[in-house]
C-alpha cells in the first residue's frame, strides 16, 4: 500500500510520497533509478 502524505506547508503544485519497502537498499535504488527495472516495477 501506498500512502501519500501531504503537508500543510506545501505549495499545492507539490506532494511527497513515501513508502516503505522490505527489500534490500541497493535493489530498491536500482528498481527506482534503472529505466528497465522501472518499467517492470509500475506494471506490478
Amino acid at each position: 500500500m501506498i500512502r501519500v502524505v501531504l503537508p500543510a506547508h506545501l505549495h499545492r503544485e507539490e506532494f511527497v510520497i513515501s513508502c516503505v519497502v522490505d527489500a534490500a537498499r541497493d535493489l530498491v535504488w536500482k528498481a527506482w533509478t534503472e529505466p528497465e527495472r522501472l518499467k517492470r516495477l509500475a506494471k506490478a
